[in-house]
């Protein structure tokens, strides 16, 4: 819910007031400290008054929010007073740690005014994050449910917070002037910033008015299931998100850095009021690309043909006449009795005619078959995506495509996820 704060009269003053609290050595009271300071960089907290003012505000205080957090991790005490500190809170690039005599910019050590008198392996790694004193907790894992519950869904709503202001802020600011706000309070990877900057504004058409909160479950959920490592999360990242609104998301994501997935993971991590429950994880994953070989699909007998499935090098696998003007494609991909939590399958079309169809089956070992997902092909796309996600114990995965006329679809890929052991060795996707 949000807070409706009165703007303040200058957004963004150019003096700041240091202030030293002190609070409770407790993990829960730290979480619920950061998380509730952390509400003053949300913009839907400020007043709207239809120029977007909240956001500028917010800008502020999630920099002077990362530059307390930063004073935090490099380990400033707390009861050093502001005098004793060197531009304490006083600007959103240059952080002067007195410990060490470092100064810690965002990309570069400035030493041209204190003598640096840490190692080069010390400087490194607290830029880094990599010195054992100044490193975040350890990341919640599947271990602790809960906790990586937490924290996933803290991760999630930062993601879809930076990729819902980029859509915003492609409309009223420069690519410079963004990158400085954003790398001036760190956490963020530039080089991948700008690839983010750079596709919402060539899709900002499509992308303006689209409520991104949505898909905060399934950016939750991709990161949970994969015990937040980020690449495996994009990877996982739900495909049933259309194309555009997926890809701009998976670039919010590969433009956080690790420290700053560790705070956030920290933070969330505190927050037992999640529930994953609904998560279904798979333990193993395998892709088939039929275009390139036919991976040991079994054509079952359709009709008059005893094999309702042809494989086709480049195309995949395509269906066959099985009497009159009808064609059909029915093939399965085998196993021992496996659980299932998941399956994609994808199919290309030509010529759409009349009676046309695609269903997607889960075979257990006693029938029938349980229909997992449909689709009917229309003049207006070629290509098809069937998706689905559950539990069920099968021992074949079968296809049946279909249509009268003409024999111009194939299927050229499946995706197969599950739980225990895989019946088909290493993972390939």
């Amino acid at each position: 819910m949000s807070k409706d704060w009165l703007l303040p009269a200058v957004i963004d003053p150019p003096d700041t007031v240091c202030v030293t609290i002190e609070i409770p050595k407790d993990d829960t009271h730290i979480g619920a400290f950061w998380g509730a300071l952390q509400e003053l960089a949300y913009s839907y907290n400020w007043e709207w008054d239809g120029l977007k003012s909240g956001l500028a505000v917010a800008r502020v205080w999630e920099r002077q929010i990362d530059i307390a957090s930063e004073l935090v991790r490099t380990g400033v005490n707390c009861m050093l007073d502001c005098d004793e500190v060197e531009d304490c809170l006083e600007t959103s690039t240059i952080i002067t740690i007195i410990e060490g005599e470092i100064t810690i910019n965002e990309t570069d050590i400035i030493n041209n005014t204190t003598e640096i008198t840490e190692n080069e392996t010390n400087i490194t790694n607290i830029i880094t994050g990599g010195n054992d004193s100044n490193v975040y907790p350890v990341l919640p894992t599947e271990d602790d449910p809960d906790q990586l519950c937490g924290a996933a869904h803290k991760i999630a709503l930062e993601i879809i917070v930076l990729t819902e202001q980029t859509v915003l802020d492609v409309g009223l600011l420069t690519l410079s002037s963004w990158l400085l706000a954003l790398l001036g309070i760190g956490g963020w990877l530039a080089t991948n910033l700008s690839l983010l900057w750079t596709y919402i504004l060539a899709n900002e058409i499509a992308l303006t008015g689209v409520d991104f909160d949505v898909y905060q479950d399934q950016v939750a959920e991709a990161l949970y299931c994969a015990d937040l490592d980020m690449p495996q999360a994009i990877i996982d990242l739900d495909t049933g998100i259309p194309a555009l609104r997926r890809d701009a998301l998976i670039k919010a994501m590969q433009s956080v850095t690790d420290a700053q997935i560790a705070l956030w993971a920290f933070i969330g991590s505190l927050d037992d009021t999640q529930d994953c429950s609904a998560y279904i994880c798979p333990d193993w994953c395998q892709t088939f690309d039929f275009k390139a070989a036919p991976h040991g699909l079994v054509g079952l007998p359709f009709g008059g043909s005893p094999s309702a499935a042809l494989w086709v090098s480049g195309s995949g696998w395509k269906g066959v006449n099985t009497g009159g003007s009808d064609y059909n494609l029915l093939g399965e991909m085998q196993f021992a009795l496996t659980e299932i939590v998941e399956v994609e399958i994808k199919v290309e079309w030509g010529t759409v005619e009349v009676n046309a169809g695609i269903t997607l089956y889960g075979r257990p070992a006693t029938p029938p078959s349980d229909v997992l997902d449909t689709a009917t092909p229309v003049a207006s796309s070629t290509t098809y995506i069937l998706n689905w996600s559950g539990s069920g114990m099968y021992v074949a995965i079968p296809v049946w495509a279909r249509q009268s006329i003409a024999p111009n679809f194939h299927l050229v890929e499946m995706t197969i996820r599950g739980k225990g052991t895989s019946p088909y060795g290493a993972d390939n996707c």
